[in-house]
């Protein structure tokens, strides 16, 4: 067994213990234990909580660490494997006139690929004419209502 076999094992056998603790004749045990207060108030920083408290926030942390850590995998690391794979395949080359691609060649096409779907600001004015100021707006308004009926 690897090292991830084992870690998921004892999980599921720390997880196995716990169930069977608290649902036993000595739960009261186990209540003592998850509400027993661990930390200090020292310095304002509020740390004195129940282990309950700490494992569920510990969990989180590591939850969140690991999380961090895969997406920074997938952004430095990423799939470029795949898809130079993807882009060396025979079936995909058949649609296209480039042949065996570097991988170079292949962050290239994917980077200005990704560029070209960048927003960009709106370098055109609106059809629509519209005035520059709230003064401006008054009077075009004023003026083209005054010469319209009431209902």
């Amino acid at each position: 067994m690897n090292s991830k076999q084992v870690a998921i094992l004892g999980v599921v056998a720390a997880a196995a213990v716990a169930l069977i603790w608290a649902n036993s004749p000595w739960s009261t045990s186990y209540n003592a234990l998850t509400h027993f207060k661990v930390g200090t108030a020292a310095l304002g920083l509020h740390l004195n909580l129940s282990l309950e408290a700490w494992s569920a926030d510990g969990l989180l942390a590591i939850f969140f660490f690991v999380v961090g850590l895969e997406l920074k995998r997938e952004f430095v690391a990423g799939d470029w494997p795949a898809v130079l794979a993807y882009q060396r395949d025979p079936r995909y080359l058949r649609l296209y006139e480039w042949e065996d691609r570097a991988e170079d060649d292949v962050r290239a096409f994917v980077n200005r690929f990704i560029e070209q779907q960048a927003p960009r600001p709106r370098t055109r004015s609106l059809a629509v004419n519209r005035p520059r100021d709230a003064a401006a707006l008054t009077r075009h308004w004023c003026a083209s209502s005054a010469s319209r009926p009431l209902m």
